[in-house]
């Protein structure tokens, strides 16, 4: 059961959303390095900064990015024809629903741009929420150590 925020609201991301959503990735990520015990400060902070810097804006500009805002942004998810490019969250924020809102929206928005199936590819400290959201594994783990995963979405509406 999802628990609802009464404040948060899920709107398009503006390009003026950039450093907050880069921020907000960077933290959870960072986060990893407290919360997950198979993932080094060393590693997180490589993983963080192992981006282009326009990377969020060029992402704005050239797919459908949403973000979750309670008053400032809190969470963000990225969509690219029928993939789920990228789903972050604050730390503050995890573990409260927020992603998996920002998700079923991925995935609605997926499902009515006409596609069966959405994927992506997950990190392996995400691995697990995507399996519990019907997310099964597409083959063999990427070299960059993400696993490749894919999910029906026949229940979904192609309105």
């Amino acid at each position: 059961m999802l628990r609802q925020h009464a404040a948060m609201q899920i709107r398009r991301a503006e390009i003026a959303d950039d450093e907050a959503l880069a921020n907000i990735r960077r933290n959870s990520i960072l986060d990893l390095s407290r919360t997950v015990p198979d993932v080094s400060a060393a590693e997180a902070e490589k993983w963080a900064m192992g981006v282009a810097p326009d990377r969020i804006a060029r992402a704005i500009r050239e797919h459908e990015v949403w973000v979750a805002v309670e008053e400032i942004p809190i969470g963000w998810v990225e969509i690219e024809s029928d993939r789920v490019a990228g789903l972050y969250v604050a730390p503050l924020f995890s573990s409260k629903g927020v992603g998996s809102r920002l998700l079923l929206l991925a995935e609605e928005a997926i499902a009515k741009a006409g596609y069966a199936s959405a994927r992506l590819e997950a990190s392996r400290n995400a691995l697990d929420f995507y399996l519990r959201r019907g997310y099964v594994r597409a083959g063999d783990i990427l070299a960059d150590g993400s696993f490749p995963l894919t999910k029906d979405l026949c229940g979904l509406s192609r309105q």
